[in-house]
């Protein structure tokens, strides 16, 4: 199976979101995708809950990492991906109904751009959050190349559910 977009999304633990970031992603209007959801070790119900989506559609492959940590979770979802796009999702997260196609669209109207990110809104149930709130609320400042260019420095300008790379970069 061939597709435009891999998304990878790694989860731990996530019974009580995972459910909710894959049927966000079920719900693009764009619809050339790959979803990997790539288990780190996962002692709970979240496995189960990636098995079923898989039964469910084609486009969604369950990978396992054993070796606990989201960049080994990622580097073995970047072993997965072929895609010409990679683009990132969190197991606490769900995103816009038209993320990814107003990304694509974006990245093929301007060739010059590699990487791209979106706005995020930020809720919580934590009472002491804040500190994120805040982190969010700096991210979402950020908006033009220049900025994030500058910002590269200070912390991740981007917020990383909403990465789209062109996979070309990711092999430089």
């Amino acid at each position: 199976m061939s597709s435009l977009v891999t998304l990878l999304l790694p989860f731990r633990n996530a019974t009580g979101t995972l459910d909710a970031a894959i049927a966000s992603i079920v719900a693009q209007t764009f619809s050339d995708w790959t979803l990997l959801l790539i288990d780190n070790a996962s002692e709970d119900g979240g496995p189960a809950i990636a098995q079923g989506w898989c039964e469910r559609d084609p486009r969604i492959l369950l990978v396992k990492e054993p070796q606990v940590g989201i960049a080994h979770a990622l580097n073995t979802g970047l072993q997965h991906a072929s895609t010409p796009l990679v683009a990132r999702m969190d197991a606490d997260d769900v995103c816009h109904p038209e993320r990814l196609a107003r990304q694509v669209a974006y990245l093929n109207e301007h060739p010059e751009i590699g990487v791209l990110g979106t706005r995020t809104v930020f809720a919580s149930t934590v009472e002491k959050s804040s500190g994120m709130a805040w982190y969010v609320g700096w991210q979402n400042a950020i908006l033009t190349p220049h900025e994030h260019y500058v910002k590269r420095f200070v912390d991740a300008p981007l917020a990383h559910p909403t990465v789209m790379v062109r996979r070309e970069l990711i092999e430089q």
